[in-house]
């Protein structure tokens, strides 16, 4: 992201897709976004969707953790990782960053890892894209 933001600067690109803290940290101007629904941090943004382009991306990240990892280790990190986020001290440094958190259980953050590649892995079939091996 910091070396798109230093091409923009000198007009090497003019145009490029990151998460909105990213534009926000590297003093970028924002024009739209790839969302379902407008972001609280930015409601003047236009959806992508209204414009023809029905896709939805977002930049996130999780912990993963083995297939085979007991159902109470796993259900005791869900809980840490959800305190974490709801912490105080947390959505301090979040805010600050202008990142947009939330929790997501385990289930519904594969469901949404899966929605995302299949809608990624349509836009490339469709477009043409040759498979890189």
């Amino acid at each position: 992201s910091a070396d798109i933001a230093v091409a923009m600067r000198t007009g090497q690109v003019h145009f490029f897709a990151d998460a909105f803290n990213i534009a926000a940290q590297l003093d970028l101007r924002p024009i739209a976004l790839f969302r379902s629904a407008p972001l609280a941090e930015a409601p003047q943004l236009p959806l992508m969707r209204n414009h023809g382009f029905p896709v939805e991306f977002s930049i996130h990240g999780g912990i993963f953790v083995p297939k085979a990892t007991p159902e109470a280790v796993v259900e005791r990190l869900q809980r840490a990782c959800r305190d974490a986020v709801a912490a105080a001290e947390t959505r301090t440094h979040f805010e600050r960053m202008k990142v947009v958190s939330m929790y997501m259980p385990g289930a519904d953050y594969a469901e949404k890892l899966r929605r995302e590649s299949l809608a990624v892995g349509n836009i490339v079939r469709e477009s043409g894209i040759p498979r890189q091996d």
